[in-house]
């Protein structure tokens, strides 16, 4: 599951808790169970940050234990969007190693300030005459297009693999 929207930020490590219980109870953590937790926080100090880091990965322990999943299986995702690099440094020393950002431009700026031992993710919509820019990224979560799918195919990674991406489908059969 991919908690990336407001609506489903928690406010406490409880709030966190309770909705990857849901989530397990309905049988719906067959993906990762992510939770933006770094736009919630209202103090830069590190120990307040490692605090709530280490709150909410003990709610995905619970939540995976409870639904006999490995909590090893299950990948915690910072929304890092306009948050500070020191703030988001402090989510890295506390063990995060996986980053969200919804532009390109954000992207850009914050991971110039890391090596490659982040993992970054495009959570927002992809622009066509970006897409070659952001080939680079661990996993984009927002194809929508088969032209945008196309453009990624053919961009020049720095990195050499494959792009990862998730698909954006419509299976209501309605027009879209």
């Amino acid at each position: 599951m991919v908690f990336h929207v407001k609506e489903y930020l928690p406010k406490t490590a409880t709030q966190g808790k309770q909705i990857c219980r849901a989530q397990a109870r309905s049988g719906r953590l067959d993906l990762a169970c992510q939770l933006a937790i770094i736009s919630t926080m209202s103090g830069p100090e590190d120990a307040q940050i490692a605090d709530r880091i280490a709150k909410v990965q003990a709610a995905i322990c619970d939540s995976a234990l409870a639904a006999q999943r490995d909590p090893a299986e299950v990948r915690l995702l910072a929304v890092s969007k306009r948050q500070s690099v020191a703030r988001i440094k402090a989510a890295y020393n506390a063990g995060l190693r996986d980053f969200g950002e919804n532009y390109q431009q954000g992207l850009e700026e914050h991971a110039a300030n890391f090596g490659d031992e982040v993992r970054w993710h495009l959570i927002g919509p992809l622009q066509s005459q970006k897409a070659q820019r952001v080939a680079w990224v661990h996993l984009i979560h927002s194809v929508d297009s088969e032209n945008h799918a196309r453009v990624l195919a053919k961009s020049p990674s720095e990195v050499e693999r494959p792009v990862l991406i998730r698909v954006n489908g419509n299976n209501s059969l309605e027009e879209s």
